[in-house]
């Protein structure tokens, strides 16, 4: 994989951000990808058109302006300049955004200690005719004081994540899908709403998930499909005021 690896800028965090980066520069090189190093305050414009012409960027950013959002905006724009075919992959980094993140076109969003504080929402997705279109979560946190932590009107699958906090930690809407995979929702008013009455993909099984301590664990008010039943395999439930809250009874758990 080609990898743009961006670090520095011009934060007093910069030392920091630039030593490490180093490290994952090693890191990536031993497990066989191409590494192409880029400091930030070597100016913008020239990091839209790196960003556009590699497959992945690793943000190693510490501070202003990595940790405020404006360069997930610029990896929007060169998302926006690819292909509707190419992959899109977005390394986030060990760091806490407290701005609502939008993502507006499929890709994957991996995270490595990143915690959003501010939420995710998936805008609506065109589709192709020869490609799955779908958002991927990994190995993010989900920290909120109220709110929806993760609003999806497009297929989204989520896997690795933890909520806590929210007044939804995860909402699915009209166009979205959340598949839930290995995740742990802890602390919140819902867990996780189902209330979509289309998507161009979804899957039926939720796995390995946790639900702990919320007020209701799973609300499933409308599912995509009509013939549809929402299986729950190994899933655990403890200390929630309702489990599920299920009364068209679409929920079968295993």
């Amino acid at each position: 994989m080609n990898i743009l690896l961006i670090a520095g800028g011009w934060s007093p965090e910069r030392e920091i951000s630039l030593i490490g980066a180093a490290a994952v520069r090693d890191a990536l090189v031993r497990r066989g990808h191409r590494v192409t190093s880029y400091d930030l305050s070597d100016g913008f414009e020239s990091l839209l058109d790196l960003a556009a012409s590699h497959d992945a960027a690793f943000l190693n950013l510490h501070g202003a302006p990595g940790e405020d959002g404006l360069v997930q905006a610029l990896l929007d724009r060169a998302a926006e300049e690819t292909e509707p075919e190419d992959v899109v992959t977005v390394y986030l980094p060990a760091a806490t955004y407290d701005q609502p993140l939008h993502v507006r076109r499929d890709m994957n969003l991996i995270g490595d200690d990143t915690v959003l504080t501010g939420g995710l929402v998936v805008e609506p997705l065109a589709y192709g005719d020869d490609k799955e279109v779908c958002v991927n979560v990994k190995d993010v946190t989900f920290a909120g004081d109220g709110g929806v932590g993760l609003q999806v009107m497009g297929p989204t699958w989520v896997r690795g994540c933890r909520f806590t906090g929210w007044d939804v930690a995860a909402q699915a809407l009209d166009g979205g899908w959340i598949c839930s995979q290995e995740n742990t929702y802890d602390s919140n008013g819902v867990a996780l709403e189902l209330d979509s009455g289309s998507a161009m993909l979804c899957g039926s099984n939720m796995n390995n998930s946790r639900f702990l301590r919320n007020g209701v664990a799973i609300r499933v008010k409308r599912l995509p499909v009509e013939w549809m039943t929402l299986e729950l395999y190994d899933c655990s439930f403890y200390g929630n005021t309702v489990d599920l809250d299920d009364p068209q009874g679409l929920v079968v758990r295993r």
